[in-house]
């Protein structure tokens, strides 16, 4: 396993183009104030220089997040700023399977993509000019040119060593971490929650995320996600978008149910889509109105052995079972 870092937050910081900043001195500011955040500086032939800065001092070139594996830092002889032809516009049901181009060829490496010179979209294609990992940034209705992380999808695809996707969208509020490798280990969490309340309106977990917390190492920070996560033995779970869905490795569904049950955290349940379910050992249980006083429908795994599916079926005759 990787070792878990928690490193700066890679949010909530300016990536500008040269021209909307003020050299003085050899240092750059914004708006009168030394600037803090990421620079473009644009070259030849579409090519960009890209750096950090720090009050104003230019410190160290730019490493995308999109480079950050769990292999090492993936290379990019050149940058692009591809705004005016960036795969992403070609890709519009984002099947991933149009090639970034530069100057007629397949391009392999960053590409960035602005807005009135402010950084839109990073994005890392590999040597078949396919986009892996790619950011796509906002920005901050209290700031316009204060960045803002809209969604991200940030892979490792080497196959000499575990591999392992990230992916955030804050339209609803969820993060996927997964890694696996070749000899079947495999981890996986997905979370979706109310950003107002913290409640959980979906989880998958599936190996033993909890206790490695390997999704620690994602090249961008998510603290408030993460506090959820490490705090989930305080879950609360919500049905507002129709149904809960869970889907819990069959190993320890058990325990967390106990834990998560004696804090009453399925009061307000109606409908539950559940994945795991065989790992209980009372499968009675959705029909006792201490823990699931509002439960009227259960959604349960097809592929269950048919004993499971009669049990639950027996033992929950006031419940609406049905396959999925």
């Amino acid at each position: 396993m990787a070792k878990h870092t928690r490193e700066k937050s890679n949010m909530n910081v300016f990536r500008l183009k040269s021209h909307l900043l003020k050299n003085q001195d050899n240092r750059w500011f914004l708006q009168n104030q030394p600037y803090t955040g990421i620079v473009f500086f644009d070259k030849d032939n579409f090519q960009l220089d890209v750096f950090e800065v720090e009050s104003g001092y230019v410190t160290k070139p730019y490493i995308s997040p999109c480079q950050k594996t769990l292999t090492g830092i993936l290379p990019s002889p050149i940058s692009i700023d591809s705004s005016s032809f960036s795969n992403e516009e070609e890709d519009v049901y984002g099947c991933g399977t149009i090639p970034q181009m530069y100057q007629n060829s397949i391009y392999q490496g960053m590409s960035y993509n602005f807005r009135n010179g402010k950084c839109i979209y990073e994005g890392c294609s590999n040597e078949d000019g396919i986009t892996e990992s790619k950011i796509h940034w906002s920005y901050n209705p209290n700031n316009p040119i204060l960045d803002d992380l809209k969604q991200f999808e940030l892979q490792n695809y080497d196959k000499k060593l575990p591999r392992s996707f990230y992916y955030y969208y804050r339209s609803n509020n969820s993060f996927s971490y997964y890694l696996w490798d070749d000899k079947d280990y495999y981890e996986h969490i997905s979370i979706s929650y109310f950003p107002d309340s913290g409640m959980v309106k979906s989880l998958f977990l599936q190996g033993d995320v909890l206790k490695t917390k390997s999704y620690l190492n994602c090249p961008i920070q998510l603290p408030e996600i993460f506090r959820i996560i490490e705090n989930y033995h305080n879950f609360i779970f919500c049905d507002k978008v129709g149904h809960l869905v869970l889907r819990i490795d069959k190993s320890y569904i058990r325990q967390l149910f106990d834990t998560w049950l004696k804090n009453n955290a399925f009061k307000n349940i109606k409908s539950l889509s559940i994945g795991g379910v065989e790992g209980l050992e009372d499968l009675s249980i959705f029909s006792n109105k201490k823990y699931f006083r509002s439960l009227a429908e259960l959604a349960i795994d097809e592929t269950l052995d048919k004993s499971v599916i009669h049990d639950l079926k027996i033992k929950n005759p006031n419940l609406s079972i049905r396959l999925y």
